[in-house]
C-alpha cells in the first residue's frame, strides 16, 4: 500500500472469492464478524453492526461487559493489522468517548457538526490514513 494512496472498500454485497483472487489487489473488502483477525490483505478494515452485538445505547456508563468485548476486538483487529469501526452507534458524546478511548479506530456518525465540536474538545488532530 502507498501512503496517500485511495484505498477501495468494497461493503454491503461483497465479491469476497473475485476479490481473493485479484492478485493486484485493486479492492479490499470490508470485513465482518468472521473476519476479526483474518488475512488484513484481503481485509484491512471490519466493519459491525452495534446494535446486533450490544443494548448499550450511550447513555451512563458503558457496562463493564460490553467495554471487556469492544477492547478484545480491538486487540484482535489490530494485532492482524486491521482497523476497527462500529456503524449503528448512538450519536453522543459518551458513546464517541467510549469507543475512542477503547481504541475503535474509525467513529461512524450522522451528527458530523456534533462529533467536529466534540473532536475539537478533546484536541484531536487528523491523522489521514
Amino acid at each position: 500500500m502507498v501512503p496517500g494512496c485511495i484505498r477501495v472498500l468494497l461493503s454491503g454485497e461483497r465479491p469476497i472469492e473475485l476479490a481473493r483472487q485479484d492478485s493486484s489487489r485493486l479492492v479490499f473488502i470490508d470485513g465482518r464478524l468472521p473476519d476479526v483477525g483474518a488475512d488484513a490483505g484481503l481485509f484491512p478494515s471490519v466493519s459491525l453492526d452495534w446494535a446486533s452485538l450490544f443494548s448499550w445505547n450511550g447513555e451512563g456508563s458503558m457496562p463493564p461487559e460490553v467495554a471487556r468485548t469492544v477492547s478484545r476486538l480491538v486487540d484482535q483487529t489490530h494485532s492482524a493489522g486491521q482497523t476497527l469501526r462500529f456503524w449503528g452507534t448512538t450519536d453522543n458524546p459518551t458513546m464517541w468517548s467510549a469507543l475512542l478511548d477503547l481504541g475503535v479506530d474509525l467513529v461512524s456518525v450522522d451528527e458530523v457538526e456534533a462529533l467536529t465540536t466534540f473532536l475539537a474538545g478533546r484536541g484531536a488532530t487528523s491523522t489521514r490514513p
